[in-house]
């Protein structure tokens, strides 16, 4: 199964919470299990290459807070091969929940800097205040009612810092280097 870092059936988060109860419900279920638990995907076709591209295309780029949040991106295609071996392998991970993240952590400002400078281009990052995000997620959920929520802005501004060695260790990957993520998420490796 592919949850979410950070996921937790006791959390007052509501994209955390659900995560954690499905998580819930796989390890009662009785069956054999392996959750991978990821966190903002990089690659071809993901919804982080396509935040990333928009981010470099011109000269400017807003960040909520600044793109001070830390993000730890892994790969696509190292979840795809962590998958696999977890499903045909068994027992390499049968019964585990293990966080499948990136080998590096970074702040988020400094993935677009990356990004930018792989282009050849420089992008001024600007900041969208999280408080003043927060206050308008509110009004709007109150009026329309679901989607970009107060609950997704604390997921997509988590930090994440986990250390990455466990479980690529034991599934037996190697994670794939954050160059090489941006480069295959741009279009550009």
């Amino acid at each position: 199964m592919v949850s979410a870092t950070g996921a937790d059936e006791n959390s007052s988060n509501r994209y955390y919470r659900t995560k954690g109860q499905a998580e819930a419900l796989v390890r009662a279920s009785g069956l054999a299990y392996t959750v991978l638990r990821a966190p903002l995907l990089l690659g071809s076709n993901t919804a982080g290459a396509a935040a990333l591209k928009r981010n470099v295309s011109g000269t400017r780029a807003k960040l909520i807070g600044g793109g001070r949040n830390l993000q730890q991106p892994l790969y696509v295609d190292d979840l795809a091969r962590a998958a696999v071996v977890a499903a045909t392998q068994a027992p390499v991970a049968t019964n585990l929940t293990l966080d499948l993240v990136g080998p590096v952590s970074l702040p988020e400002r400094e993935l677009v800097e990356r990004a930018a400078r792989l282009l050849g281009r420089r992008v001024r990052i600007g900041s969208i205040p999280k408080i003043l995000l927060s206050l308008v997620l509110a009004v709007r959920q109150c009026i329309a009612g679901n989607g970009f929520s107060r609950d997704v802005l604390e997921v997509i501004t988590a930090d994440t810092r986990l250390d990455p060695m466990p479980a690529a260790t034991k599934i037996g990957i190697q994670l794939t280097g954050i160059d090489e993520m941006i480069q295959a998420s741009l279009g550009e490796g």
